[in-house]
């Protein structure tokens, strides 16, 4: 069974793989797109290598205003994980790299000599006791389960 094939069968809401070699990354589970803003290669590397028929991944670059939005989905669950691959590049440090970002939810990479992971939930904020790498792939899963 592929990553993918994986993460489906566990039944989320929403999953986008962003494999995309063009257009909008689609969401696998609803079709739902997300709007792309900023600059961004495709079809790069991913994370996970022993997915042998869709290891690809986008990249932001690395400076102005990167992301990926999707406006129309109701985000406001009360249980929900954000699973996350990421490359913090070293030539990016001194900027926080920010992973999810809406509604009360807020996951950063903070930068500038303190590469700790925080995220946010509505007055709730956690912070990794570790370090992220940097220039190598970071495995993130966040999870809220309140209510």
């Amino acid at each position: 069974m592929s990553y993918q094939d994986t993460i489906i069968a566990s039944g989320p809401t929403y999953y986008w793989r962003m494999d995309e070699a063009s257009g909008s990354p689609i969401c696998k589970i609803t079709s739902s797109p997300l709007s792309v803003l900023g600059t961004w290669t495709r079809r790069v590397e991913g994370a996970i290598i022993t997915d042998t028929v869709s290891n690809y991944a986008m990249r932001a670059a690395a400076t102005g205003n990167n992301s990926l939005q999707r406006n129309s989905v109701s985000y406001k669950l009360s249980k929900f994980t954000y699973e996350l691959w990421f490359i913090h590049h070293s030539a990016a440090v001194g900027s926080d790299l920010w992973l999810v970002s809406h509604d009360y939810v807020q996951v950063k990479c903070r930068s500038g000599g303190v590469d700790l992971l925080t995220a946010k939930s509505g007055t709730a904020t956690v912070a990794s006791g570790v370090a992220h790498q940097l220039d190598v792939w970071n495995h993130v899963v966040f999870t809220n389960d309140a209510g």
